[in-house]
């Protein structure tokens, strides 16, 4: 006799084939599991497994396939990621429902009040990126598919598998993003149908969205996800060649160290081995996030890895034969002769998405683009100032605690508080300028994205002397980036937002930080709000890099022009700072908005470097020059103080 239950949940599955949209999700049962052994697998209640599934006992049969989520239901709502709002909820009913507080749908929304619309959908869970898997061997692809809560149609369509054999070292996708960028580069494996599936899209959206003719697309196209992305479709890369690198047979490790295949990261190996990351960074030397195909690395302190690493050979870039390397620019000279180097700040936070996108870290999202296309692309996923705000903050506060744990080196500001002001951001890009890089290829510099980079480094340098520090501007979704290679500039991205809660709680448009002379005012009431709140002595610098044809070739301080004492002060403050800018460095008095209504006594304004200039804009593209920058501008202010 038939089994009508088992002929319901295959007819469920055979639904999800044909469907674009993937709502559902599936398990096959295996031989000696019980649906309560499923129902803990997929942290789901018991009673749901057996609704969901129709089900009047709890006997199963192995080869049974049951819906582990259920789909998407435009009348009734949904019990997964997301629900649509029905007559009658409210914030408060529907936080009950799904057992979360009342702020966290706030939150996950990004809800400015607390009317709901009949229709609207809600996220009902906190937001997660794609993660990508390594394949080790054993592994099979009917095991991730109940380890990562995804339907083997879904691994199959997100990941283009012809069948279910793995090879280890390949690399898959194994979840979907709740919250999509807006735009997606495409990769070799992927068709518009696994796209449609990843994103949570209809497929003749894409098409629509980005005026494609068929349902044909090509590794290295930028695909918009959003009716309002800004990318340029004619911006792509030729072709990307499938093929991997060579890899010589290796000498086995020692137990204690591990030797990187596709796919690993930094971050991956860090929660794989329960290592911090700075930890595996500092062990090993490394002066990136960038890992190596063959690659040993130290797991424990103090071991000195004896194997030599395999030899790599890897198959030419698609443009050329033989690629050149872009090689780093002259740096200003280091002052006191210290040794440049800096710790990677990565926080490790279970309420903190956590992305490695281009060789850097980010947080809550990352950029759609890996490199900025020309001089009017940005990005803009975040819609309200209030909810970029509170996580800036919770990022913020991330960082804080990991500086908390640093030897400090002096107690030289002790009683300093200092304000950094990273010039422009929020919708205000500052300049953009056209370069080159020194392959002879087109890059676009975003001034707001560098300058903020040099102001983060800047912070651990004073607080390890005792400083008081904040930012006037944070930015939600990173903190430093090595931009490695320097040639993939930084991305223009509209979310930096006033460290005020006062500035943000209005949560409109206008709150976002903007140029001229109310957004410089602004940042001075920001100013002043962080010196009230801390107390100390009073510093405060603005950093930029704007592209100034008529200006010298060097970093310039600029100081209000006043009267009597004040003037005498901050010029004494402006020339100690730019004798520890490098040559060519100057000062002068100017009227500035962001100065003048600024109560600190040393207050200034400091163009690190001058983008009109190719060698200034080369040199801001890589890591090593901001890092001297920064470490430049506090010898500066510890000169200052040093001297009184």
């Amino acid at each position: 006799m038939v089994n009508n239950k088992g002929l319901i949940s295959l007819f469920i599955f055979s639904i999800f084939l044909n469907s674009n949209l993937g709502a559902q999700e599936f398990h096959k049962v295996e031989p000696n599991q019980t649906l309560y052994s499923i129902a803990r697998l997929y942290q789901i209640t018991l009673a749901d497994l057996m609704s969901w599934n129709t089900l009047k006992d709890a006997r199963i049969r192995p080869g049974q396939v049951l819906v582990i989520k259920p789909a998407f239901n435009l009348n009734l709502g949904s019990v997964g990621d997301t629900y649509v709002v029905q007559n009658g909820d409210t914030l408060e009913s529907l936080a009950a429902r799904f057992s979360l507080p009342k702020e966290d749908l706030v939150e996950f929304n990004n809800l400015s009040t607390d009317k709901l619309t009949s229709g609207q959908r809600l996220a009902v869970r906190r937001p997660r990126p794609v993660e990508i898997y390594t394949v080790q061997a054993g592994d099979s692809l009917l095991g991730l598919s109940g380890r990562y809560s995804l339907s083997l149609e879904e691994l199959r369509i997100i990941n283009q598998l012809n069948g279910d054999s793995l090879q280890v070292g390949q690399s898959l996708r194994v979840t979907r993003p709740s919250n999509p960028p807006l735009t997606h580069k495409v990769e070799n494996m992927d068709s518009l149908t696994g796209l449609a599936l990843l994103y949570g899209m209809d497929k003749s959206a894409l098409v629509r969205i980005n005026n494609l003719s068929g349902e044909t697309i090509y590794p290295g196209q930028v695909l918009k996800l959003k009716e309002y992305a800004s990318a340029d479709l004619r911006v792509g890369l030729p072709p990307v060649i499938n093929s991997q690198p060579t890899i010589a047979p290796p000498t086995p490790a020692p137990a204690s160290t591990h030797q990187v295949v596709t796919g690993d990261t930094l971050y991956g190996l860090s929660r794989k081995y329960s290592i911090p990351v700075a930890d595996l960074i500092k062990w090993n030397n490394l002066h990136s996030n960038t890992l190596k195909v063959g690659q040993f690395l130290n797991l424990k302190k103090d071991d000195v890895i004896s194997v030599a690493p395999p030899v790599v050979t890897t198959p030419a870039p698609v443009r050329s034969q033989t690629t050149p390397v872009e090689t780093l620019p002259a740096a200003r000279p280091r002052a006191n002769g210290e040794n440049l180097t800096w710790e990677p700040f990565v926080v490790l936070d279970k309420d903190i998405p956590l992305f490695e996108w281009n060789n850097d870290f980010y947080y809550w999202t990352h950029p759609g683009q890996t490199t900025q296309p020309n001089r009017g692309y940005y990005e803009n996923q975040w819609n309200s100032p209030l909810a970029s705000y509170q996580k800036a903050k919770k990022l913020w506060e991330g960082f804080e605690t990991l500086l908390e744990k640093r030897t400090p080196k002096s107690t030289q500001l002790k009683g300093i508080t200092i304000v950094l002001d990273p010039g422009h951001g929020g919708l205000d890009p500052g300049a953009i300028v056209k370069s080159t890089d020194g392959l002879g290829d087109t890059l676009y510099i975003t001034e707001d994205e560098y300058v903020y980079d040099i102001a983060l480094r800047m912070v651990p340098l004073l607080k390890e002397h005792g400083a008081q520090v904040q930012l006037t501007i944070l930015s939600p979704n990173h903190l430093v980036r090595d931009t490695t290679p320097a040639s993939r500039t930084l991305i223009h991205e509209k979310n930096e937002i006033y460290n005020s809660l006062a500035k943000n709680r209005t949560n409109a448009l206008e709150d976002w930080p903007v140029g001229g002379t109310r957004g410089l005012e602004r940042r001075a009431e920001v100013a002043q709000e962080l010196f009230t709140h801390l107390g100390g002595e009073q510093v405060f610098i603005s950093l930029h890099a704007d592209n100034s044809p008529g200006t010298p070739r060097a970093a310039g301080v600029l100081f209000q022009e006043s009267t009597g004492s004040k003037e005498v002060t901050a010029s004494r403050f402006a020339q100690i700072l730019a004798d520890n800018l490098g040559p060519g460095a100057y000062t002068k008095p100017r009227d500035l908005g962001v100065l003048r209504n600024n109560g600190a006594p040393n207050k200034v304004l400091v163009e690190v470097r001058n983008v009109a200039y190719q060698e200034h804009a080369w040199a801001l593209r890589f890591a090593n020059s901001r890092q001297m920058d920064a470490q430049n501008l506090v010898n500066g202010i510890l000169a200052f103080y040093k001297t009184r």
